[in-house]
């Protein structure tokens, strides 16, 4: 049925968990552009043109992210920003992470200066609140503005504090856990930017942990495998062996990931493993369509 976007949609849930990236983009392409006919002739609902036209673009940007195609989730993400409105916020909880995960792209792909252009976001959510002060904080740590990055983590753990926040498990959504992951990442990134390659390792494991205990779910409350992170700082740190097992973990939570697989590709080249050196191109080359390969401090 291509004219049922939900539908179509649907296939990209099992290409998801088994990091068929490609196939998870094309899906959610055809899904948004099913559901935007549908729209276009009035008398969608709520939860269908604001929660499940939504997850389809959502779906569309977190696998166009994982598989390094920049321009194609930054233009989903400007998509996704304008579709949730604060009434579908209120009334169905789970479209909050929905209406957060832009700014992740944003964090990933965007110059820090326009990251730091975005506005912020309207209504009092703070779920979404938090995350544009994270992908500000990433901003400002890898601008090496180490004390406004550190105030924007500071805005994160005010806002963990909020009842919306503390009243979000029951809705399903595991806010306290998200936020601190996120705190977590931007004091790992100012250690990171400084040079302190040890305390970023430190910051980095403990969000892994975090991350470890979230509940399942597609796209993932957090939008990408922390072990990556901490694979890269083990490197810098000039641990190799150390950096293979937190790469394989980020491949073991997000198969066939290329940001993963570039870091283990590093891994095994400092250690001289040919053999897992030839198994990270390959996965690079099956998986991977981004432009050129991930710098180390981007995984």
């Amino acid at each position: 049925m291509p004219g049922a976007g939900h539908l179509v949609h649907m296939p990209s849930h099992i290409w998801y968990r088994l990091g068929r990236w490609r196939d998870s983009l094309d899906a959610n392409v055809r899904a948004a552009a099913a559901d935007e006919a549908i729209m276009e002739q009035g008398g969608a609902s709520l939860l269908y043109s604001e929660a499940y036209y939504a997850h389809n673009v959502h779906f569309l940007m977190v696998s166009a992210l994982t598989g390094g195609d920049g321009g194609t989730a930054v233009e989903a993400a400007r998509k996704l920003s304008g579709i949730v409105s604060e009434r579908a916020q209120r009334e169905v909880p789970w479209t909050q992470p929905i209406t957060a995960a832009p700014y992740n792209v944003h964090a990933v792909f965007s110059k820090p200066e326009d990251v730091l252009a975005l506005p912020a976001p309207d209504g009092d959510f703070p779920y979404v609140k938090a995350a544009w002060h994270y992908a500000r904080g990433i901003a400002l740590a890898r601008l090496g503005r180490a004390d406004e990055a550190r105030l924007e983590a500071g805005a994160i753990d005010a806002l963990a504090k909020r009842p919306e926040i503390m009243a979000l498990p029951d809705a399903g959504v595991p806010g306290p856990d998200v936020l601190s992951i996120a705190v977590h990442e931007i004091e790992a990134r100012i250690a990171q930017n400084a040079g302190e390659h040890a305390q970023a390792a430190v910051l980095f494991a403990e969000a892994a942990t975090i991350q470890d205990g979230l509940p399942y779910m597609e796209p993932p409350y957090w939008y990408y495998p922390v072990h990556q992170s901490l694979g890269a700082a083990l490197m810098a740190e000039g641990k190799p062996a150390e950096a293979v097992k937190a790469f394989r973990e980020a491949l073991q939570r997000s198969p066939n990931n290329g940001w993963a697989a570039a870091g283990l590709l590093r891994a095994a080249e400092a250690q001289g493993d040919q053999t897992t050196v030839e198994e990270a191109k390959l996965l690079m080359q099956k998986n991977w369509f981004g432009t050129g390969m991930p710098a180390p401090e981007q995984l």
